[in-house]
């Protein structure tokens, strides 16, 4: 096994690209611990809030990262998942998590779907129309949660895009990755 396995992969892309179900796959096949970003802060923000409001998430990082090192002790891989982890929010949380970044342990994977694809994924959630009665179109949604909120500034290890976070490829070339870095066994 290399010297410096994965053991943090981290996902990022706009809201409703496909994060969560994503990470869910791959726990699925690697096991592990998920974070998601959600379950830190509040989201989204209110119509009109500006893009800065995601970058006000770094001050929350130290926190999850210390949870995330406690994962670390138990699991040998874990992944975080939050919407727009650039660079200042990567590297706080690796190194809160007592790994070097940048570094091989921490794998960067970045989801892209175009604005319409998740348009339609959002809207289609559970409660969401009754949560967000004001986001009732394409353009609203926009506004809201895309413009601006795409991931900046950091060395993605793999970018997604389409219908490779869906069809399976996607993951199976993720997987690939990982097993030929030593993290995960050829049988998965």
């Amino acid at each position: 096994m290399p010297s410096d396995p994965v053991r943090l992969v981290v996902l990022t892309g706009t809201c409703a690209v496909g994060k969560s179900t994503f990470a869910a796959r791959l726990q699925g096949r690697i096991g592990g611990q998920v974070f998601h970003m959600d379950d830190y802060i509040s989201a989204p923000p209110p119509p009109g809030y500006p893009p800065e409001w995601f970058r006000r998430r770094v001050g929350y990082l130290p926190e999850i990262g210390r949870k995330l090192a406690a994962a670390l002790e138990a699991f040998p891989i874990t992944t975080f998942e939050g919407v727009l982890l650039g660079s200042e929010e990567v590297p706080t949380l690796a190194r809160s998590a007592g790994l070097s970044y940048p570094s091989r342990s921490v794998f960067v994977i970045i989801l892209e779907r175009s604005l319409e694809e998740c348009w339609v994924r959002k809207s289609r959630e559970r409660g969401f129309r009754e949560q967000y009665p004001w986001i009732d179109s394409a353009a609203k949604f926009q506004q809201a949660f895309y413009d601006g909120y795409r991931p900046t500034g950091v060395d993605a290890d793999m970018v997604l895009k389409g219908a490779r976070i869906d069809d399976g490829i996607g993951l199976e070339q993720l997987l690939k990755r990982l097993r030929a870095r030593g993290l995960v066994s050829a049988q998965v």
